[in-house]
């Protein structure tokens, strides 16, 4: 767990915190891997946060816009921490996120996976970069 806190300081994913809030957390071993994802239960903060919509294209509407812009190249992406990425959190709501390892608190800088407003979240960036998602 903690070279998993190291990495996530290192990317400015987490930052140091002084918040009264801990959502637990624990390491969760990838199926098929040794590897092991770290996750915290944001229950909490779940039940605290106005929730955002946004509509996500069906795969009918995605193989139906791919296969008019006649594509040359198709690719696949693993994206290790797909959210991190994506949206940065402002000062105000970084302490909500916060959680303990080793007697230490931290909280996060970025969007954090287990948010339950976060699908309404990632497909607007992709929509902007993607356009034929648009």
């Amino acid at each position: 767990m903690q070279r998993q806190i190291y990495e996530m300081l290192a990317a400015k994913i987490i930052e140091p915190s002084e918040s009264p809030r801990s959502s637990s957390c624990l390491l969760i071993k990838e199926n098929g891997t040794n590897e092991y994802r770290f996750v915290n239960d944001l229950w909490a903060v779940n039940q605290l946060t106005k929730p955002i919509f946004w509509p996500i294209p069906t795969l009918e509407d995605i193989f139906d816009t791919v296969s008019e812009n006649n594509p040359k190249l198709f690719t696949n992406i693993h994206m290790k921490h797909a959210y991190f990425p994506v949206v940065f959190l402002d000062e105000e709501s970084r302490p909500k996120t916060a959680f303990t390892v080793g007697g230490r608190n931290y909280q996060y800088t970025r969007m954090v996976m287990g948010l339950s407003f976060l699908h309404g979240h990632c497909p607007k960036p992709q929509n902007k970069s993607v356009p034929f998602w648009a």
